[in-house]
């Protein structure tokens, strides 16, 4: 009996280390956030203190009004959720079709100009930012969302490999069924593909919305009035307002700033691994 369970702790040991490293994992990805959550509810200069407090009374709500208040927020988040919608849409648009394309049509040269299209992960956006600015320059399209928006209905090399490789694992006898029965292209891609695509729209909807929302670079260099601002910027112009002074409402901004990423992704975390898991199955 003792040998059986000594033999049963030993098998253990491997799901209890695993364990414990997932629950330190999360521990560490979680801490900052449970940090910043006390440190925004704080009064002025306790969050400096050593050891840190956490949630500890009195809470100052008002940290967040106030930051509300001092800087137009309200609308740096209108702006930003604009921003990411239609970038959502020219995402999924864009790169479902030209994914569907590389999925379903294959001609003399087709891996050629997939493999190009993969090439260009490998380019920093800093080498080509000067490029696209002088580009944005000459159709005056500067202090606009124009440069923040209209490169997404283009599409974008990881998202057009996610959808193609979602559609390789649609068998193609559906493909074929549906040209029997009549059906263009366009309208298997739309009635067909698309609504077995769910995960995969998911997935790319969060990165989108995680990549427009966070992006701090090219609406700093494209925008100069303030009320175009992004959230990014706006919090940038805030950290500028206050200096060091008040770090709990640059904090309690910075939480405001992260709840919409969040919550989408609370949401739609299923979806998103699901469509993650899809786009691994075919190679």
């Amino acid at each position: 009996m003792l040998k059986r369970n000594k033999n049963k702790i030993l098998n253990n040991v491997p799901n209890i280390l695993v364990t414990c490293l997932l629950i330190l994992g999360t521990v560490i990805m979680v801490f900052p956030f449970i940090w910043a959550l006390s440190v925004s509810l704080q009064g002025p200069g306790l969050a400096y203190i050593t050891p840190p407090r956490f949630f500890k009374a009195p809470f100052y709500f008002s940290n967040y009004s106030e930051a509300f208040a001092k800087a137009n927020m309200f609308r740096y988040f209108l702006n930003s959720l604009f921003i990411a919608v239609l970038n959502i849409i020219g995402a999924v648009a864009s790169n479902s079709f030209i994914g569907f394309g590389f999925a379903r049509y294959q001609f003399k040269g087709s891996q050629v100009l997939f493999f190009t299209v993969l090439c260009t992960m490998m380019l920093p956006g800093n080498i080509t930012a000067i490029v696209h600015y002088i580009m944005w320059q000459n159709v005056g399209a500067l202090d606009t969302y124009i440069p923040l928006i209209v490169p997404s209905f283009f599409g974008s090399a990881m998202m057009t490999f996610l959808f193609r490789q979602h559609f390789l694992s649609i068998p193609t006898d559906i493909y074929s069924a549906a040209l029997v029965d009549g059906a263009s292209p366009p309208r298997i891609f739309m009635q067909v593909y698309m609504p077995m695509s769910k995960p995969i729209i998911a997935t790319v909807t969060i990165q989108t919305f995680l990549n427009s929302w966070n992006n701090m670079f090219q609406p700093l260099i494209y925008l100069t009035t303030k009320s175009k601002y992004t959230i990014s910027v706006g919090l940038l112009y805030l950290k500028g307002t206050f200096e060091t002074n008040n770090t709990e409402i640059l904090i309690a901004a910075s939480v405001l700033a992260m709840l919409p990423a969040v919550v989408l992704y609370f949401f739609a975390q299923k979806q998103f691994v699901q469509g993650m898991v899809s786009a691994a199955v075919k190679g």
